[in-house]
């Protein structure tokens, strides 16, 4: 358990990942120089998500690679009604600490963790109106509108870091139409990608 409060909002934050759409989570202390984040293939686009031990990345929904990223921690995962997609993979903290990146090289590191393992759940989907309204100024947060239509809005991207005795298996809990994943998800090991 973490030594915030259970269901603790960690940190609320823009990002922007204009090159790749993606979004990184990392152990503090894992090698920057190996996150595979330009290793992709089929599978990893077909499941959302590209995992080693101590990186994850995540695929966004949207086309405006621009997100609302919420990085929680709780005792129990309650799924939000209208996320369009759910993914769930194991995560081990070892350094009290969890890296958040875009592919722009901004993020932040959220300490505070305790060490252990870890389910972490995924849950995208677009923000509304009623939530930009009330959201800070940004102009990354602006709807994408074409001929006065509003063609796509910035992405919620909710994590949740659910502590746990035993790691389990990757699952996609909730998919939507951008996903066709494996009938056995592909967890990678670093070997998988030597030249890293």
């Amino acid at each position: 358990m973490s030594n915030l409060s259970a269901s603790n909002l960690f940190v609320a934050s823009v990002m922007s990942s204009s090159l790749s759409g993606k979004i990184t989570l990392s152990v503090p202390h894992f090698p920057g120089h190996r996150a595979p984040s330009d290793r992709w293939e089929d599978v990893h686009y077909n499941q959302g998500f590209l995992w080693v031990p101590g990186c994850i990345i995540f695929d966004g929904l949207t086309l405006s690679r621009t997100y609302w990223v919420e990085v929680r921690c709780a005792e129990r995962f309650d799924p939000a009604p209208e996320s369009l997609r759910i993914i769930s993979v194991p995560f081990t903290i070892d350094d009290f600490a969890v890296q958040v990146m875009d592919d722009l090289g901004g993020g932040v590191t959220i300490h505070g963790f305790t060490n252990g393992n870890y389910q972490l759940v995924y849950e995208g989907r677009e923000l509304t109106d009623q939530e930009l309204a009330v959201m800070p100024q940004n102009e990354l947060l602006e709807p994408f509108i074409v001929d006065d239509i509003v063609r796509e809005y910035p992405e919620l991207m909710r994590l949740t870091f659910i502590p746990v005795e035993e790691l389990s298996d990757a699952q996609i809990l909730k998919s939507d139409e951008g996903l066709s994943p494996p009938a056995e998800l592909v967890l990678n090991r670093l070997d998988d990608f030597p030249e890293l």
